[in-house]
């Protein structure tokens, strides 16, 4: 998750989101990319870290890890309408706990 392609990073994200609770051991890196606050467009102008902050949003309510709860909560006020809700998808499902 550390390369500058923004596109690969995203999928790394949904990646390890679709993997859940075993992934729980790449929930910094994913916070990381939560506190991301750069606001930069690929060359072609259409892959943002607004998207790459969309998709870590999601990624650790998947994985079912609280520890990434005060970093969306920071993120609730983002610019990015996308951003918000799924900020607030992510901590309605971490809050709730997992489904049984």
């Amino acid at each position: 998750m550390n390369s500058r392609n923004t596109e690969a990073r995203i999928y790394a994200i949904e990646v390890l989101g679709g993997v859940g609770p075993p992934a729980a051991w790449a929930v910094d890196a994913l916070i990381k990319a939560l506190d991301d606050n750069r606001d930069e467009t690929d060359q072609a102008g259409e892959i943002s870290t607004a998207s790459l902050r969309t998709a870590a949003a999601h990624a650790p309510a998947n994985i079912g890890d609280r520890k990434a709860l005060p970093h969306l909560r920071k993120m609730t006020a983002a610019k990015n309408p996308d951003e918000r809700k799924a900020v607030a998808a992510a901590i309605r499902k971490l809050e709730e706990g997992p489904r049984r």
